[in-house]
């Protein structure tokens, strides 16, 4: 094989390993910004989710402290009217649609 040969499949290699190099790193970085949204939506669950405990603790005392002085402190008749009200939509909105 002449030196010009091999320099010419050398090159051609070169330009190979180059196109690879080059589409792996586009990958990487789309790889890592991937990560970034998912790692910040992951974030965001843990901080609904720790909303959620406080005001599931908050709740659970104000329901034991309704049942230690017989009456439920405002915040609660508000649920469960919220509560029944969607129930009654929901009840609606089904039989709605059982009559079409």
């Amino acid at each position: 094989m002449s030196l010009k040969a091999q320099i010419l499949e050398k090159d051609e290699r070169s330009s190979r390993l180059q196109a690879i190099i080059s589409q792996l790193s586009t990958d990487l970085r789309k790889l890592q910004k991937a990560y970034g949204r998912l790692s910040g939506v992951n974030q965001s669950l843990r901080g609904r989710k720790r909303k959620l405990s406080v005001n599931n603790r908050c709740l659970k005392s104000l329901k034991q402290k309704a049942e230690d002085t017989g009456e439920k402190p405002k915040i609660i008749k508000r649920l469960e009217r919220d509560r029944n009200n969607r129930q009654e939509s929901n009840d609606a909105a089904v039989s709605i649609n059982l009559v079409r």
